[in-house]
C-alpha cells in the first residue's frame, strides 16, 4: 500500500473520529433549531439513553413503552431516541398557548400510516408531508427520521412557524434556554426541563411577597435589595441523570449576584415551590449552593419524585409507529380482556397510591391540587381497548373526582381571599390602597390559576374564624370526594372479581 493511500486512510479516520466523538451536539442542535423564538419552556430528552440506563432496565421502561403499558414512564413512541419539547406558557395562568414536540425515531413510519393510526387527513405544509390528527395537532415529516408535532392545529400558525424554522441554522430561543439545554450535549444529561422567567417579576410586587414569607420572618433582610435581585431572574432548570439511580439538580439563574440569599436560599426556595403546589419531598434532603448569580439544589431522586417529574412532561405526540396496532379481543378470549382490565385497574391504584390520599394528612392536601389534576389527566389517557365498560366508567369517575377534589382545594383559596377582603372592607381603618399600616405583618391567599390577593393579616378573631371555616369547608369537601373514590374502588373490585372469577 502506498504512503499516499495510507495518508488518505488516516485522514478519513480522523474525520470519522471527530464525528463519532461529538455526535450528540449535532443531533440535539438539529432538533433544537426547529423551536420557535418565543418559546419560554424547552425540555430535552435523551430517551434512548434513559431506556438503556441501569435504572431504566430495572424498571423495564423499554418494554412498557413498546407495549403501551398503563404504567409506562412517558407517553412517547416506543422507537423514539431523542426528543425536544417546547411551548409558550401563559405564566399567569400556567396554560400553554402552543406546544411542539420534535421527535427522532428509529423505526420510521410513513405519513399514511400515521394518518391511519390517528384517523387524520394527509396534507402538505411548507412543502413538507403532514397529517392533521383528530387530537388538534399537526404531524410533519421533517426529514428521514425526524417528525414534528404542533398543537393547536392552526394551519396558518403552523405554516408560518415551519417556513421560518426550516431556514434556521441555530436555536432561536432565549440565551438562558440555550445555555441550559446545551448540557444535554456537553454533559450527557438525559433529561433537562428549562423555563425562561425573564421580565416576569415586578420588584415592588416581589418585595410585598417576600415580607409574607415565613422563612424570612425571623431574619434580618434588606427586602429592597433582595427583591431587586429576584426580579432579575433569568429562569429555572431541572436536570436529571438516570444511571444506576436517578440524580437531579435544580438551578435558578439570575442576572445579578444573589449571595444575599445564602443564609436562607434553600428554605425560601422550598417555601415558594410549596406555595405554588410544585413541591417535591425529595428537595428537603438535597444540598443547596449559592454561587454568584445561581442558586442550586441537588441530590438523589426517588422513584415517586421521578414519576412526578416525568408526569409534568405531556408531549403532544400521537401514535407514530409502523408496527401493527393492538387488536380487539376475539369472542370468548377472556384472558386478553382480563389482562387489559388488570393493567387498567392497577395503573389507577398506582396513581392513587402515589397521591398518598391519607385523611390524617389533610394539612398537606393544598399542595396536592396540582398533582391531583396531573394524575387525573394520565388516568384519562389510559388505554381502553378490551377493557370492560364498567371498568372504563370507574376510571372516568376517578378522573372526574380527582379534578373535583383539586377544584375544592383551590376554590378554598379563592373563597378565603374573598372573605378576607370582605372583612377588610367592613373595617378599613388603618389600611390604604397600598396595603401600608403602622404595625402588623402581611399575608397572601393563593387563588385559582396561581393568582393571589394581598390582604392585611391583623390576627383578629374574625379573620381567623373565616380562614379556618373556609379551610375546613374545602378540606371536608375533598375528604368526601376521596372517600367516594375509595368506596367506588371497593365496588368495582367486587364486581369485576365476580364477573371474571379473578382477583383485581
Amino acid at each position: 500500500m502506498s504512503k499516499k493511500h495510507i495518508g488518505l486512510i488516516l485522514v478519513s479516520l480522523v474525520f470519522a473520529l471527530l464525528f463519532v466523538v461529538q455526535p450528540s451536539f449535532a443531533q440535539f442542535d438539529r432538533l433544537l433549531n426547529f423551536v420557535p423564538a418565543d418559546a419560554n419552556t424547552v425540555t430535552v430528552l435523551n430517551l434512548e439513553k434513559m431506556l438503556n440506563s441501569v435504572h431504566g432496565m430495572n424498571q423495564h421502561w423499554k418494554e412498557k413503552l413498546a407495549e403501551k403499558a398503563a404504567d409506562r414512564p412517558l407517553e412517547m413512541p416506543a422507537r423514539a431516541t431523542r426528543v425536544v419539547l417546547a411551548s409558550r406558557i401563559d405564566l399567569e395562568y400556567m396554560k400553554p398557548l402552543w406546544e411542539l414536540a420534535i421527535v427522532e425515531l428509529k423505526d420510521i413510519p410513513t405519513i399514511k400510516e400515521i394518518a391511519k393510526a390517528e384517523g387524520g387527513s394527509v396534507d402538505e405544509i411548507a412543502g413538507m408531508p403532514a397529517v392533521r390528527t383528530s387530537r388538534d395537532a399537526y404531524v410533519i415529516h421533517l426529514s428521514r427520521d425526524t417528525f414534528a408535532v404542533f398543537t393547536p392545529a392552526d394551519r396558518q400558525k403552523v405554516t408560518r412557524w415551519l417556513s421560518k424554522a426550516l431556514k434556521q441554522t441555530e436555536p432561536a430561543f432565549s440565551p438562558f434556554l440555550k445555555k441550559r439545554t446545551a448540557v444535554a450535549d456537553s454533559g450527557g444529561t438525559e433529561m433537562i426541563m428549562a423555563m425562561d422567567l425573564a421580565d416576569v417579576i415586578v420588584p415592588s410586587t416581589a418585595s410585598k411577597k417576600l415580607k409574607t414569607m415565613e422563612t424570612l420572618s425571623d431574619k434580618t433582610v434588606n427586602y429592597g435589595q433582595l427583591s431587586e435581585a429576584l426580579a432579575d431572574i433569568r429562569g429555572v432548570a431541572m436536570g436529571v441523570r438516570i444511571g444506576e439511580k436517578p440524580f437531579g439538580q435544580l438551578v435558578v439563574d439570575f442576572e445579578k449576584d444573589v449571595s444575599i440569599m445564602a443564609p436562607f436560599a434553600k428554605p425560601l426556595l422550598l417555601e415558594i415551590l410549596a406555595k405554588q403546589g410544585a413541591m417535591i419531598d425529595d428537595f428537603q434532603q438535597w444540598q443547596d449552593q449559592v454561587s454568584n448569580n445561581t442558586v442550586s439544589l441537588k441530590g438523589d431522586i426517588s422513584d415517586l419524585a421521578l414519576r412526578r417529574l416525568l408526569m409534568l412532561i405531556e408531549p403532544p405526540t400521537p401514535d407514530m409507529k409502523s408496527e401493527k396496532a393492538a387488536s380487539q379481543a376475539s369472542p370468548g378470549d377472556t384472558s386478553t380482556i382480563i389482562k387489559a382490565m388488570q393493567n387498567h385497574f392497577d395503573a389507577i391504584q398506582g396513581y392513587l397510591k402515589d397521591l398518598k390520599l391519607d385523611k390524617k394528612k389533610m394539612k398537606t392536601w393544598g399542595q396536592l391540587a396540582m398533582w391531583m389534576e396531573k394524575y387525573a389527566a394520565h388516568i384519562q389517557k389510559l388505554p381502553l381497548l378490551n377493557v370492560d365498560p364498567d371498568m372504563i366508567d370507574y376510571g372516568e369517575k376517578v378522573d372526574y373526582d380527582l379534578r373535583k377534589a383539586a377544584y375544592a382545594l383551590r376554590g378554598m383559596g379563592i373563597k378565603s381571599g374573598v372573605e378576607q377582603a370582605q372583612i377588610d372592607a367592613t373595617n378599613p381603618s388603618g389600611v390604604n390602597v397600598y396595603g401600608n399600616r403602622y404595625g402588623g405583618r402581611y399575608g397572601w391567599n393563593y387563588g385559582y390559576g396561581g393568582g393571589f390577593a394581598v390582604t392585611y393579616n391583623d390576627n383578629s378573631a374574625e379573620k381567623r374564624a373565616a380562614r379556618y371555616s373556609t379551610r375546613a369547608e374545602g378540606v371536608n369537601a375533598a375528604r368526601d370526594i376521596i372517600e367516594g373514590i375509595r368506596n367506588g374502588t371497593v365496588e368495582i373490585r367486587r364486581k369485576m372479581t365476580e364477573r371474571y372469577k379473578v382477583e383485581f
